[in-house]
């Protein structure tokens, strides 16, 4: 187990032996290190050569912090005594799950694909060394992958992206990120589970003609948050309560959607606040932003004017244009864009919660009380 990151692996190889690995490594300074790689060649002398790198991986890691040296050591061990064109492909990592982040180095590996938690969105990252053997005296350059709570990394060997339909076609690297965009909010072993069913269903009847590993990361969504912002009524904070929306929100592993649903939601109800509560004149806000058993819940006091939104009646948007009451617009979208309003008025402060709820359909039914 690695601490604040969800881990699944598989190997799958294409004959009874063969010469793709993935392995964790606890680190004798801290820190766990991941390896995945890919050996030149099937069947009997890549499963040697797999095993004798995968050996050189773990002494070179049991003396160096530095994924860069752990490769430039491991490689020049394996060059000086690999035979005629055999040489792996590898990624080594150094994981570090309390800071959240991978350094790592790329010898001529399939480079990892992140996606975001908050929108599935894809970034490839593209530093890629020479493969381990082919030449001594290589130099590594490292990469740090800094993630957010539910980020999702995916690690593949070329089994993946290659693997053939019975038309001759290719998996490829467009099928693999729609695989993992479908499930990114999803555990990592159900992420794992997916790409593995779309790989099999497009494969059909072909047999497999490659080995085929996955590793997939995905850093662990909190459980629980709390954040307190104190701003001024004045437009120029609202940036800042939506940055710090985001930055809960995300790392609790709410869709993209229900992020800017409520950025802006609260938006709303700040600007009602600055326009009609304090109408203009300086005045303080109170935000707090809390989330825990699923459920996020902002708080929204200031110490103008008592009034309750929850009791504004909804426009009539059949009415025509004209005749329509002025105003009513930015609380009904507080209602609709939140899954709970309530509101309160206590020792002088109005109190305005607004509440979402993480595993509830993006298209539902909205509640409000007093």
């Amino acid at each position: 187990e690695i601490a604040n990151f969800e881990v699944a692996a598989v190997t799958i190889p294409a004959m009874e032996v063969g010469g793709d690995f993935y392995d964790f490594i606890t680190l004798p300074h801290g820190g766990h290190g991941l390896v995945i790689a890919d050996v030149a060649g099937k069947s009997i002398p890549a499963a040697l050569f797999m095993a004798l790198s995968r050996m050189i991986i773990r002494a070179s890691a049991a003396h160096q912090s530095l994924a860069t040296e752990v490769l430039r050591n491991a490689n020049n061990m394996i060059a000086s005594d690999a035979t005629a064109g055999m040489f792996v492909t590898l990624l080594f990592g150094v994981l570090d799950g309390e800071a959240l982040t991978l350094k790592y180095a790329n010898a001529g590996h399939p480079t990892p694909l992140i996606f975001k938690s908050m929108d599935c969105r894809y970034a490839e990252e593209r530093a890629c060394g020479i493969a381990l053997g082919a030449k001594e005296g290589v130099s590594y350059e490292e990469q740090t992958i800094k993630f957010m709570p539910g980020d999702v990394a995916v690690f593949y060997t070329d089994g993946v992206t290659e693997a053939m339909n019975t038309r001759g076609e290719l998996f490829g690297m467009q099928r693999l990120i729609g695989a993992v965009s479908k499930t990114c909010q999803s555990p990592a072993e159900e992420i794992m589970a997916r790409i593995l069913e779309e790989v099999s269903a497009f494969r059909g009847d072909r047999e497999q003609n490659d080995d085929l590993t996955l590793v997939v990361l995905k850093a662990s969504p909190r459980v629980e948050e709390h954040s307190l912002i104190s701003v001024h009524s004045r437009d120029e904070e609202i940036p800042r309560v939506s940055e710090e929306l985001e930055r809960v929100m995300s790392g609790a592993g709410f869709a993209g959607k229900q992020i800017l649903d409520m950025q802006l939601a609260v938006e709303e109800a700040f600007i009602n606040i600055i326009r009609h509560g304090y109408h203009g004149a300086y005045g303080a806000i109170l935000i707090a932003i809390d989330f825990q058993e699923g459920r996020l819940t902002v708080t929204i006091e200031d110490d103008a004017p008592p009034f309750d939104p929850t009791r504004f009646q909804e426009p009539d948007f059949s009415a025509d244009l004209e005749k329509r009451p002025i105003g009513g617009l930015g609380i009904h979208l507080m209602r609709s864009l939140s899954d709970e309003m309530r509101y309160e008025f206590e020792t002088g402060k109005n109190r305005l919660k607004l509440i979402k709820i993480k595993d509830r359909p993006l298209i539902g039914a909205h509640q409000e009380a007093g």
